[in-house]
């Protein structure tokens, strides 16, 4: 091999390995970007979920009840978000010849059905208050202000 087919090779490998160093730190920033984003939701679902519940209780307010659900239901989604990005951030190894990126597919293919689940769930809950309901009840002043509240 001549010296210029190894200065080639040698150019070639460390492009290479300049591409690999940018991916890498697009990954990080990434991954900061959605910790953050994701971190900041949680916080303000569980304030949520705090808020709603203790209005829908004191109302009596099965819809506000409800939303309080669907807001903890955002919460738990928020932590499958955290630990499937971080593992899908795993750098390749023995195991995982292209990496751990599949994880996110995996995130997605358990959040789909569980938010579906929990749809059915308020769905279900609602027909049934709906149903029961008896004509010419009154609205109580927390049930009011939970109202507005929920605009």
């Amino acid at each position: 091999m001549n010296d210029k087919s190894m200065n080639k090779n040698n150019q070639s490998s460390s492009l290479q390995d300049g591409n690999k160093g940018n991916e890498m730190a697009e990954d990080r920033l990434r991954e900061r970007k959605i910790y953050r984003v994701t971190v900041l939701g949680s916080i303000i679902n569980v304030l949520l979920v705090a808020l709603k519940f203790a209005v829908g209780v004191l109302g009596r307010s099965s819809a506000m009840i409800a939303d309080a659900v669907h807001s903890l239901s955002d919460l738990v989604t928020d932590v499958v978000v955290i630990v499937f990005v971080k593992l899908s951030n795993k750098p390749q190894d023995s195991d995982h010849d292209y990496g751990h990126g599949k994880y996110e597919t995996l995130a997605t293919a358990f959040l789909g059905p569980a938010l579906f689940a929990v749809g059915i769930m308020i769905l279900y809950g609602g027909a049934g208050k709906i149903t029961a309901a008896r004509p010419g009840t009154g609205w109580s002043p927390a049930g009011i202000i939970g109202r507005l509240a929920s605009l």
